[in-house]
């Protein structure tokens, strides 16, 4: 089992809150799905540093709203230069922005289904590699107890690339994948590595 980090006080991030994005509205997923993604890039960021007095510090100063790596972006295009993230993990995150942004600035963009959240969607590239079709051979090997050919995915389940057809949902499980790769804790089933984690 992975555990996530959920950080603690106002900070914290109930464990069951992809469970209540499914029931939320499209604006109330669409911003706090991304939210989730920028609070675990923050928490992924501060855990690469060193753990002392002055670092708890300067993590508070850097990372308020209005400090250098207070907005999305530049906690974004750190990871990136940081050498944390790929180019693709880059350019989703990116697209994650944009649409939270479109749905909290803009009152006429209220659906997933609306042309430029769509087409947005259709840009979320990680989530094509990490979540796939758990066919019938795939479900044979598991019952047999050897490994699926889709062992590499993250997410394997039947009717999976129906399902990353529809905008909201592609949108809300490329999140997923976001929060299991920024979040997950060193020892607990997958640690991340030194350099690119996604």
């Amino acid at each position: 089992m992975v555990i996530f980090y959920h950080g603690e006080g106002d900070k914290r991030i109930p464990s069951d809150v992809f469970d209540q994005i499914q029931r939320d509205s499209d604006r109330a997923a669409g911003i706090v799905a991304a939210s989730i993604v920028e609070q675990r890039l923050a928490e992924f960021l501060q855990s690469r540093f060193p753990e002392s007095k002055l670092a708890e510090r300067l993590i508070a100063k850097l990372f308020n709203s209005i400090a250098p790596l207070g907005s999305f972006s530049a906690k974004i295009d750190a990871a990136y230069l940081f050498g944390y993230i790929s180019e693709d993990a880059q350019s989703d995150l990116q697209v994650i922005k944009e649409m939270r942004n479109r749905f909290a600035h803009s009152l006429d963009i209220d659906s997933f289904e609306r042309p430029e959240i769509k087409s947005r969607c259709e840009n979320l590239r990680l989530v094509d590699r990490f979540v796939t079709d758990l066919d019938d051979e795939d479900q044979a090997a598991i019952l047999r107890g050897d490994t699926p050919k889709t062992s590499g995915a993250m997410m394997s389940f039947a009717g999976a690339a129906a399902l990353m057809k529809v905008p909201r949902q592609r949108y809300v499980t490329s999140t997923m994948v976001f929060n299991f790769f920024l979040g997950a804790r060193p020892g607990s089933g997958w640690t991340p590595p030194d350099g690119v984690v996604i």
